[in-house]
This record gives C-alpha cells, sequence and structure tokens, in this order.
C-alpha cells in the first residue's frame, strides 16, 4: 500500500511540473526527468526494456499505472494487496470490507486505459487513487488488526 501511494504521489508531482510540454519530449532535460522519476522508482532498467526510452507522458503512466509485471506500478501493487487479502479472507473464513474495496479500487484500475486517464485528468487521478488507498488502509485496520475484544 506504501508503494502504491509514493508512487502516485511521485508521478503525480513530476508529471505536473512536466504538464506544460504535452506530447513527446525531445529535450534532453526533460528526458532527464523523467528518467529520473523512473529511477527513483527503481523502474528504468525495465521500462527501457517496455518503451525503449519514449518517455512521453502516455507511457511514463501507463507503465507506473497500468503495468501489471511493474512492482512500482499501482495495477502490480493492488494485484498483491488484492492475494494477499484474499489469503486472510481464506484464512479468517470470510470475506472483509477491505477485500471488498480492494478489488473495487482494482477494477477501476483495470476499466482505465492510459489514454483515458489523461484525458480526464492524471492528476485528478492519482489524487482519487490516493484518497482510495488511504482509505483501504483504515479499512484493513478495522478488519484485521485493531478489533477490540
Amino acid at each position: 500500500m506504501e508503494r502504491a501511494d509514493n508512487t502516485a504521489r511521485l508521478l503525480d508531482i513530476k508529471y505536473y511540473v512536466l504538464l506544460p510540454n504535452q506530447g513527446r519530449f525531445a529535450n534532453s532535460a526533460e528526458n532527464y526527468q523523467w528518467s529520473s522519476l523512473l529511477r527513483a522508482l527503481s523502474s528504468y532498467r525495465s521500462f527501457d526494456w517496455a518503451y525503449s526510452e519514449s518517455y512521453s507522458p502516455y507511457n511514463i503512466a501507463d507503465f507506473l499505472i497500468l503495468n501489471k509485471a511493474c512492482p512500482r506500478s499501482l495495477r502490480y501493487c493492488l494485484l498483491q494487496i488484492v492475494r494477499h487479502l484474499d489469503r486472510l479472507s481464506e484464512n479468517h473464513g470470510q470475506s472483509s470490507t477491505a477485500q471488498r474495496q480492494a478489488r473495487a479500487i482494482l477494477k477501476k484500475l483495470d476499466n482505465s486505459p492510459a489514454e483515458q486517464i489523461i484525458s480526464d485528468g492524471l492528476h485528478e487521478f492519482l489524487v482519487e487513487f490516493s484518497l482510495d488507498i488511504n482509505r483501504l488502509g483504515e479499512r484493513i485496520s478495522d478488519s484485521y488488526l485493531f478489533k477490540e475484544h
């Protein structure tokens, strides 16, 4: 959860700084900014393999939000959260609100192509995602950690 939240926040900050220059980035300073973001998220090499250094907002957003193989992507993180909550539910013999909420967030990611995320507003999407992931943390706490007996 922390990894997903950090990825969303870093992507939002960096994307906001570079937003005025939409489209492909020919400027080496802008390419350096994007590569720095990928390096900060330990995703530079895997991005290069997937997109051959094509630092477009679409490719960066697609990779860091929707790629299910990149351990820093929001989708990958949600897949792991759902997997762990499914195992907890099996062990407890019942589903939880946290499990249902995690699945709803994952479904939202699965139904949102990168083009739509960018056209609807990447900043708004990332802020909403951060709020969703923080609410999910509260549901996990309520469901598994701090119940009084």
